[in-house]
């Protein structure tokens, strides 16, 4: 990885959802020694450490698809509900004062909130009805979708190419490599250990980095700075 390809990941490594405090991280005072001793520079520990939370993020167990079922299918029964109540509603028969009276309750809440006028109140409320009931459908499908058995990646890849891009603007390059020989590996483990990653196997992840690396260097620009 040439500096400008390192630059142009780097500019674009994290995810809104990876900002978060919780993935805040920090490297220890230990660590640091570790670092100056395998001859990093201020510069590299410096990206090494702004990294760090996104080494955590990809690096983040993934749910159980069981929970994220039962989020999905609570979510569709919600919606099913809200409307199966707005549509007993609007369809109330002259018969039923009460509900008769909450559907024209309703309906001129609604049009103070958003300034409809009289004739178009009931239209819009048909409208809320079908986004409701799309709502619905989605969640539903989206259950129905997912798949039998986690399929995210154990040993995520794309960490170790930030490592590698933290490692590549300037200063000594690290060439990436699964070599104990090599001081790469140990980097490897030292943000690991800062970024907190639980049952880590960075080596299982440098062999899937140093595997993917050729496609995906050719998506990063190709020319010297």
């Amino acid at each position: 990885m040439n500096a400008e390809q390192a630059r142009h990941l780097l500019a674009q490594a994290m995810l809104p959802d990876g900002q978060h405090a919780r993935f805040r991280r920090d490297f220890t005072e230990a660590q640091r020694k570790e670092l100056v001793r395998l001859g990093r520079t201020p510069q590299q520990f410096e990206r090494l450490q702004r990294i760090l939370p996104g080494i955590a993020y990809y690096c983040e167990a993934a749910p159980r698809m069981a929970d994220v079922r039962e989020h999905l299918a609570d979510a569709a029964a919600k919606a099913h509900e809200a409307a199966s109540s707005l549509r007993a509603l609007l369809d109330a028969p002259e018969c039923e004062l009460a509900r008769g009276e909450a559907r024209e309750c309703l309906l001129l809440a609604l049009a103070g909130q958003r300034s409809i006028r009289y004739h178009e109140r009931e239209g819009e409320a048909r409208r809320l009805l079908a986004a409701i009931d799309d709502v619905a459908s989605a969640a539903d499908h989206a259950r129905k979708r997912m798949p039998k058995a986690q399929t995210r990646q154990v040993a995520p890849w794309y960490p170790l190419a930030l490592i590698d891009a933290a490692l590549s603007v300037d200063g000594p390059t690290v060439p990436p490599s699964a070599s104990e020989a090599l001081p790469f590996r140990e980097i490897v483990g030292v943000c690991y250990d800062a970024a907190r990653v639980e049952n880590p196997d960075p080596l299982r992840a440098i062999r899937n980095y140093l595997k993917e690396r050729p496609s995906f260097e050719a998506l990063l620009p190709q020319h010297q700075p």
